[in-house]
């Protein structure tokens, strides 16, 4: 096709035929302003409601900080001992009791002084054999009284004096010496058994001590009889050379002993205690 001379002399007039969906120049376009919404506006004031939540908002950050600040002083604060620092202070003296105030007898034991006066501790020492096994000192002593329990089973009254050397040492106050039963199933007369005893008292026996004897314990068995003969010769003996004797008439056999018929149950261990602790508070 044929280009038009117009065209060909002069391109600059030439123009383009215009379709029919011509776009518009956009700057040629008037500015169309989308109209403001105020309450979207974050500078538009708050109803009512808002305002009361939001006053309470501040109110919970005012006291959670409160207390974060009061619990970390609490944390952070040293602990002030002022009782102790107060004594310091004053020059104040321990209560307790000092080396200063305790003195010492001729052995170096069981002497203290309270109140400018000197009281003795005293030391009760229960020696014996397996009838004894059952018997707890914490429960019998005080606190100016130490007791010591001492058990050998199957002792002999001959062996007992070897025992009881140990005991010596520590100068107790009483003795309790409960023997004998291991004795009467040998060949000896109730005679012969009660001196054997008596003799072993005697030898315990000093001028600042008390020694008590203590009798034989019933028994279920055909050795009862002997039993109760050796008890009662030892009343007298004790009673002739100034000693101590402990009888244990309330007992029975037939409830204070187990199934040997020789040593005693709980209810038996029970009785032989409390004499124990009678004569110890005497």
């Amino acid at each position: 096709m044929p280009i038009p001379n117009q065209i060909l002399g002069n391109r600059e007039e030439f123009q383009y035929p215009q379709s029919k969906h011509t776009i518009k120049d956009k700057a040629s376009l008037p500015i169309q302003r989308s109209p403001l919404k105020t309450d979207m506006n974050r500078f538009a004031p708050l109803d009512n409601s808002n305002s009361r939540e939001r006053d309470s908002y501040m109110r919970d950050e005012v006291e959670n900080n409160a207390n974060s600040k009061t619990r970390h002083l609490d944390i952070t604060k040293p602990r002030q001992r002022t009782s102790n620092i107060h004594n310091r202070k004053a020059g104040h003296k321990n209560t307790k009791t000092t080396a200063s105030d305790r003195l010492s007898n001729s052995n170096g034991k069981g002497m203290k002084e309270t109140s400018g006066e000197v009281v003795q501790n005293r030391r009760v020492y229960i020696i014996g054999d397996s009838m004894i096994k059952g018997i707890k000192h914490w429960k019998m002593q005080s606190k100016d009284t130490k007791v010591v329990v001492r058990s050998f089973a199957g002792a002999k009254t001959r062996q007992m004096k070897h025992y009881a050397k140990p005991a010596e040492e520590d100068n107790p106050s009483l003795y309790i010496l409960h023997v004998g039963t291991n004795d009467l199933k040998e060949n000896k007369s109730a005679v012969e058994i009660a001196d054997e005893i008596t003799s072993l008292a005697r030898s315990l026996k000093k001028d600042n001590n008390e020694v008590k004897v203590s009798g034989i314990c019933p028994r279920g068995d055909h050795l009862n009889d002997k039993a109760s003969g050796v008890n009662k010769i030892l009343e007298q003996r004790c009673k002739h050379y100034q000693l101590g004797f402990i009888n244990h008439k309330q007992m029975d056999a037939k409830y204070h002993t187990n199934g040997s018929n020789l040593h005693l149950n709980r209810a038996g261990d029970s009785i032989l205690a409390k004499s124990f602790l009678c004569e110890i508070r005497m």
